[in-house]
């Protein structure tokens, strides 16, 4: 994508995913989640109409909704210019024939000089309606006249009048312009993701909340309750099965994040499922540690089924945690202890009453032999005794 100014096209689809690395140094927490907040309350009506559409026209530019197919020769003219990468018509299409009313133009004349494409569904694994900034592009000779900034808030008056709690677009790395613009309307980092583009460079996800999920305060992060209820489990109940058929211990352990920077856990989610404990260094895990009797130790080869609440998805997991200490929160962590060594099986009474029968039979001998040599050192006394 092109690197000048704000306007440039952004982004790709939402599909990339294997790209993800840890958050950005201003990553998602409590205040920039209040500021990301702000700008406009949910149920302010939205610039949808004709006439509202008008009072955005800057001078011998107006800004139009998606119509029909005749649009879409200008839209792939003006965004080709400035990608990094190519797109395919049928990436267009995607996104215009299923979101046309995500999709605005700025005309001048009859000609296309400005676009914005984007989405609006529901994020897997979450229970949000995720909105998505596609592709952004205005033309070279127009930029600096706030032409982009107008079309997103379109799309964000739109995203919001649908119901939308965030929306999230990917930026180069090298994109001053589109950041600060981004910044500028609420938008902050969420993650920087390595190598996102053909052309090597890197992307910061930004995201922008229309209004702080259910239950951040209660710990829940930017995420927003599960998708799923959390499994029932007790404090100290049995879990899955472990290795060799030994029943590992489960078990909650609540982290006090205040004044804490890091949980001090290595982990791997090789399974797809949870993630694993390879190794503990310092932070929270280890104060939980020294205050907790062994069973209930966070120890290398324990996993950890789920984190506040959100399990089976262990990248998920990890990224909420991430949310959880910058905000500095509580994180709860259901654990599964390390494999239990296989206990022995148990005995029939019948093979336990052969066991005791054994057991007398061998100390028969052995109080005879003691009798004997009871007696041998008896008769030494009394020789001793006849000899003085």
């Amino acid at each position: 994508m092109s690197s000048q100014e704000a306007q440039a096209v952004n982004g790709k689809d939402q599909g990339r995913q294997n790209g993800d690395a840890p958050p950005a140094a201003d990553s998602c927490q409590a205040a920039a989640c209040e500021a990301a907040g702000a700008p406009q309350a949910a149920g302010v009506p939205t610039p949808t109409s004709q006439e509202a559409m008008s009072a955005l026209s800057d001078g011998d530019v107006r800004f139009v909704p998606y119509t029909n197919e005749n649009d879409m020769p200008g839209i792939v003219e003006l965004i080709e210019k400035d990608l990094s990468e190519p797109y395919s018509v049928f990436t267009y299409r995607y996104f215009i024939n299923n979101w046309p009313d995500l999709c605005f133009l700025t005309m001048q004349a009859e000609r296309c000089v400005g676009a914005i494409v984007c989405k609006l569904d529901v994020h897997r694994c979450r229970n949000t309606h995720r909105g998505y900034i596609a592709m952004l592009a205005v033309d070279k000779e127009l930029r600096g006249r706030r032409i982009g900034s107008k079309l997103v808030q379109l799309c964000l008056d739109r995203m919001r009048a649908l119901g939308a709690d965030e929306c999230v677009l990917e930026t180069e790395v090298t994109n001053e312009g589109a950041l600060a613009l981004y910044r500028s309307m609420g938008f902050v980092k969420e993650k920087r993701l390595h190598k996102y583009y053909l052309n090597g460079n890197d992307a910061y996800r930004l995201k922008f909340l229309f209004k702080l999920p259910e239950g951040f305060y209660e710990g829940l992060g930017c995420l927003g309750p599960p998708a799923e209820p959390p499994r029932n489990s007790s404090a100290a109940g049995g879990g899955e099965g472990g290795e060799g058929g030994a029943e590992a211990l489960e078990f909650m352990a609540t982290l006090d994040m205040t004044g804490q920077t890091m949980l001090g856990v290595e982990v791997d989610w090789a399974d797809g499922r949870t993630l694993y404990v390879k190794s503990v260094h310092g932070g929270a895990v280890q104060h939980w540690n020294q205050t907790r009797p062994p069973e209930f130790f966070v120890q290398p080869g324990a996993r950890i089924l789920a984190v506040n609440g959100y399990s089976d998805n262990p990248e998920t997991m990890a990224s909420l945690c991430r949310e959880l200490i910058a905000a500095q929160m509580t994180v709860q962590l259901r654990v599964r202890g390390p494999p239990l060594p296989p206990a022995a099986p148990p005995q029939r009474e019948s093979e336990a009453k052969e066991d005791r029968d054994r057991g007398s039979e061998d100390e028969e001998p052995k109080k005879e032999k003691k009798g004997k040599e009871d007696k041998e050192r008896k008769k030494e006394k009394k020789k001793e005794k006849k000899e003085r």
